[in-house]
């Protein structure tokens, strides 16, 4: 038996850990596999010859995540390691902007919802509202399809359903001439899980630090006497 270690990109929660256990252990030749969400990495203990390093790639990427051979646990400054930690800094601060536009763009329409409810109130949520849900429901939109060409349905497709069903409804109420509009339920919950994934992947990237500083603590030689 091998133990290989894979890195995983594009988890997001303890369904997608769950779908990716799931498809390595129908691998014949797979005797073992843990998933870990904080440092993004696969360990899976197999037989080499059954299931070579290729075809545990393959189970992940049909899966739906991306998949790599995990760089040296030994080699904290590797370079695919740092890339990786810059990419998910990079990724965060946008989200950050992205989630302080749509926050500055919900307040309003909360605020009219409350205290204005006519037909021009309707016109100018449906202005405010569009580029949240095309902004911050971008990344749920790419999870659903992502899900669905895979067969499976998480919280990406229900935050999606769920915030389409709502702007739309009422994006038609608006033209027809109606007024009974519920773009502040789709902006709000857009903005509110947006802000939750932002502090989990913030945790989930300080976690993973942690967890890589007390690796870097391991002697990467042993001496023994016998």
């Amino acid at each position: 038996m091998a133990t290989t270690r894979l890195s995983v990109r594009g988890m997001s929660c303890a369904s997608c850990v769950n779908h990716v256990e799931k498809n390595l252990r129908k691998l014949p030749g797979v005797a073992q596999v843990s998933v870990n969400l904080a440092t993004e990495t696969a360990r899976i203990e197999h037989d080499p010859a059954a299931a070579p390093v290729d075809r545990l790639v393959t189970a992940v990427r049909d899966a739906g995540y991306e998949a790599e051979p995990a760089p040296d646990a030994h080699a904290p400054a590797d370079a695919a390691a740092a890339s990786h930690a810059h990419a998910h800094a990079h990724d965060r601060r946008v989200r950050g902007s992205l989630l302080v536009l749509g926050a500055a763009l919900a307040l309003p329409i909360f605020i009219l919802h409350l205290v204005w409810m006519t037909h021009a109130s309707a016109w100018i949520q449906l202005a405010l509202a569009t580029p949240i849900q095309l902004l911050l429901g971008g990344p749920f939109y790419r999870g659903t399809w992502n899900e669905l060409r895979h067969r499976r349905v998480g919280m990406d497709t229900l935050v999606a359903l769920g915030t389409t069903v709502a702007f739309a409804y009422s994006a038609i109420v608006t033209f027809l001439g109606g007024h009974e509009v519920y773009f502040d339920t789709a902006a709000v919950i857009l903005v509110l899980i947006g802000l939750g994934k932002l502090l989990e992947s913030r945790a989930r990237g300080s976690a993973a630090a942690a967890i890589r500083g007390l690796m870097d603590l391991q002697p990467p030689e042993a001496t023994v006497f016998r």
